[in-house]
């Protein structure tokens, strides 16, 4: 038989099996588009049918055997943020299921994974949180109460993430109230998640002085420009740079009472540097950490309060320095400042030196009564459940 026989036998045959194993092929293709098409069908519908009855009949706790207008779903359960749908059905014995906000939807033989469900704010923190960086508020060592928070977040880089208005923050405490405090840390990345988003220039929506004006001296309420600034950013609704937009409108952010007492440096207990700062008050719905709420973080040695802070503390950033909203008292024209070596430091507010235009870190409080899905991970970050 001649070479050119046995190679049209050869192509002759592979092109018999081509054509006899491609239909499976497409079968099977056709299948998974299939399945896919039925999850996104749900999902186009979820507001329609059981999102609705979601919100209406369990106020947004996740339903088992939701009640979906496509046949052949023998399970699911779905939750809606407020930001979307995620959950899962269960097809032929197929789990189809969109694990989180934001990810892919995914086809697997494996048994569906039990959706994360919506819990009160603190009872999912608790829940998620380990005891070594979510600590109850400790006052020197007589946990003066006048003074403690419920809990706070401490070291390098705990779980407490949190998305809000489609940006990544960092939890810093929880009140008495159960109101959670609130610090800016960056723009949420391209899988809707804060993966990557903490770097040491993150966390700060630009460069301001404390104050311009060289000829005052008082305290936030009285004399400082970037508080007239932040004023008319909340009076406004809207907080724009180029880079930054925060609606203010949102009844989750509290109107709260910020403590923005000017604080003596020759203090030399945390608990006196928080009698200073409580003495005068503000009514904001945005403002600036406190210099306490940074020392209560990291400062371990209550002897030397205000230096060496800014190992294991994730408010520390290397590449700025970032205002607090406490003034020092009976000192003209100076403020607490984080510095880049992780410092609590007094310094002077002087318009022409290009030194004191520093960081700008928003903080707000979210109402105590939200709830909350996700873990505080950078990959799930705790997420708010909202109807709106």
């Amino acid at each position: 038989m001649s070479k050119k026989k046995i190679g049209v036998i050869i192509v002759s045959i592979i092109i018999y099996f081509a054509i006899t194993l491609f239909p499976y092929k497409v079968i099977e293709t056709n299948q998974n588009f299939q399945l896919l098409k039925k999850y996104q069908n749900v999902e186009h519908g979820i507001q329609a049918t059981a999102g609705h009855y979601i919100i209406k009949n369990s106020k947004l706790e996740g339903v088992k055997n939701v009640n979906v207008d496509v046949t052949d779903i023998s399970e699911g359960e779905f939750v809606n943020t407020g930001q979307g749908v995620y959950g899962y059905i269960v097809y032929k014995n197929k789990c189809i299921q969109k694990g989180a906000i934001g990810s892919k939807i995914i086809i697997s033989d494996k048994k569906c994974k039990e959706i994360d469900k919506p819990l009160e704010a603190l009872k999912k923190i608790q829940q998620n949180s380990m005891d070594e960086e979510f600590i109850k508020d400790i006052v020197d060592n007589d946990n003066t109460y006048e003074y403690s928070s419920k809990y706070y977040f401490t070291g390098k880089n705990p779980n407490n993430y949190i998305v809000f208005s489609n940006k990544c923050w960092r939890i810093v405490n929880i009140a008495k109230n159960n109101s959670l405090k609130l610090i800016y840390e960056g723009e949420i990345n391209g899988d809707n998640n804060c993966k990557g988003v903490t770097t040491n220039i993150s966390g700060s929506i630009g460069l301001y002085t404390w104050d311009y004006r060289r000829d005052e001296d008082g305290t936030w309420n009285e004399k400082s420009s970037l508080q007239e600034i932040m004023y008319y950013w909340q009076k406004d609704g809207v907080i724009d740079n180029q880079t930054f937009q925060l609606k203010l409108n949102s009844e989750l952010i509290l109107d709260a009472d910020w403590y923005v007492g000017e604080v003596s440096k020759n203090t030399t207990t945390l608990s006196s540097v928080l009698k200073e700062e409580r003495k005068i008050t503000s009514k904001l719905k945005i403002g600036l950490l406190n210099s306490s709420d940074y020392l209560k973080v990291s400062c371990s040695n209550k002897n030397d309060i205000r230096n060496n802070c800014g190992e294991e503390n994730y408010l520390s950033k290397e590449k700025y320095h970032w205002w607090t909203i406490n003034s020092v008292k009976d000192e003209f024209k100076r403020v607490w400042i984080v510095t880049q070596n992780g410092n609590l430091q007094e310094i002077p507010v002087l318009l022409s030196h290009e030194y004191y235009f520093s960081g700008v870190r928003l903080a707000i409080y979210l109402d105590g009564n939200i709830k909350l899905v996700g873990n505080g991970t950078e990959f799930n970050p705790y997420r708010v459940v909202s109807a709106s």
